[in-house]
């Protein structure tokens, strides 16, 4: 699936129905932040130029190292997403990176971008200046080095009795709000414990976000 360019600032969770228990999966959003590259190998005398994007990191609740990543929104210097094949991502918590599926004369895309930290749900982490480096060819060959940037969460809570992330605050989110009954993992309302103030707001919540 092509990126696009916008950027999505979403935090939702995702309701896997197995057998009669009901697993919680969390999404973790990440912004590419201040990431520039500088084109040093091949085109010293050029400025580095900014690269941007959103990616969600999708969980089993306790199982965050082996979740998965995939970009809502990426913006790469030099380069035209009107006329590419596809890129892919591969997102670990350690690192990540964007190639082109295909092999193309003179065209393509090669980044990678080690963290400084793992990531985790409650941080981030700067990027590794030195482990880190990209080659982007459209034509002409742009080699080098990232000069900044780090990944930071942006996750915004729009609709936090929406639990499964659907848009809607229906019979899904009641029921897991049930499961969780007297646990935190189904709090709505702050206060680390899922109980009748919960009910309440997801009651008061009922309908499209």
């Amino acid at each position: 699936m092509p990126f696009t360019k916008s950027t999505f600032i979403v935090s939702t969770s995702v309701l896997l129905i197995t057998g009669s228990s009901l697993l919680r999966a969390e999404n973790v959003l990440y912004e590419l932040q201040n990431v520039w590259l500088l084109p040093d190998v091949t085109h010293p005398w050029n400025d580095s130029q900014p690269m941007s994007g959103v990616f969600v990191w999708t969980f089993d609740v306790g199982d965050f190292e082996n979740g998965s990543g995939e970009f809502t929104s990426l913006d790469i210097p030099w380069w035209s997403e009107e006329s590419d094949p596809e890129l892919q991502a591969t997102i670990e918590t350690e690192s990540l990176e964007i190639t082109m599926v295909g092999n193309f004369h003179d065209y393509g895309v090669d980044i990678t971008l080690q963290f400084e930290t793992p990531l985790d749900t409650d941080h981030g982490s700067s990027i590794n200046l030195e482990t880190s480096s990209f080659e982007i060819q459209r034509g002409v060959s742009y080699q080098g080095h990232i000069e900044s940037g780090s990944l930071v969460i942006v996750n915004t809570q729009l609709c936090p009795a929406d639990v499964d992330g659907s848009g809607e605050v229906d019979v899904a989110d009641l029921l897991f709000l049930i499961e969780q009954w007297g646990e935190d993992a189904g709090d709505i309302t702050g206060d680390a414990i899922t109980d009748v103030a919960d009910l309440l707001a997801l009651i008061a919540a009922w309908g499209s976000c």
